[in-house]
């Protein structure tokens, strides 16, 4: 699965198989100096269909997003169903397993939401997952984007770019360890923006095709 954490899998699903990944609870904190932004997402839905056996089509939707914007002594409050993302993901290394793993995601974002949790346009993008084994059951992932992102206003588009990089390790054969880092850049007409963040997040796997996650991510900048 992709969750949790930040990076994407190299991995795709079985060919004829459906997955499902499903955050029950997100939320999201935005600190400014004139206020504070909160948002909770509920049904962060990710679908992932086998087409062949390196190949997979993506669906990726929020059921509903809550959003508490609290400016001064002005309080605003909605909500709604998010934008769409459609994506692919083929696997050119190691998809059944070895020491090095690579993979071509592209995807597009189509502007389904309520205007409060929407772009307000398409976006569209590249992800490209790598994963190396360092032995001792430590693993070092790497996932690049670059994409044509929304610009701040809600018309047109820039260029954005993220690189994360991670270090998963097992505590036991059914709980798994992984922190990363990140760096956003985009080049968005409103102002060049840099967006450092950590993240560290737990998974546990009860039994085969079921996992369990919980995870945070922390801005380290401003911008972030």
């Amino acid at each position: 699965p992709n969750r949790p954490g930040l990076g994407s899998s190299t991995c795709t699903t079985e060919a004829g198989r459906l997955g499902a990944e499903l955050g029950v609870a997100d939320w999201t904190l935005n600190k400014t100096d004139s206020g504070r932004s909160d948002s909770v997402a509920i049904g962060d839905s990710f679908l992932r269909y086998g087409l062949d056996d390196r190949t997979e089509l993506q669906i990726g939707f929020v059921a509903y997003t809550h959003v508490y914007d609290r400016i001064g002594a002005s309080v605003v409050k909605d909500g709604g169903f998010s934008d769409v993302r459609l994506g692919l993901r083929r696997n050119l290394i190691g998809n059944d397993g070895g020491d090095i793993a690579l993979a071509l995601e592209p995807y597009v974002t189509l502007p389904a939401g309520q205007s409060t949790v929407s772009d307000g346009d398409w976006s569209a993008g590249l992800i490209v997952p790598s994963s190396f084994s360092l032995g001792g059951d430590l693993s070092l992932g790497a996932t690049a984007i670059v994409a044509a992102a929304v610009d701040e206003d809600g018309d047109g588009r820039h260029f954005s770019a993220t690189q994360y990089l991670g270090l998963s390790h097992p505590l036991s054969p059914e709980i798994g360890l992984t922190g990363e880092v990140g760096l956003r850049y985009d080049d968005d007409p409103a102002g060049d923006v840099w967006a450092p963040v950590a993240s560290a997040s737990l998974s546990w796997t009860p039994r085969d095709l079921w996992q369990f996650d919980i995870g945070t991510v922390i801005g380290l900048e401003g911008d972030s």
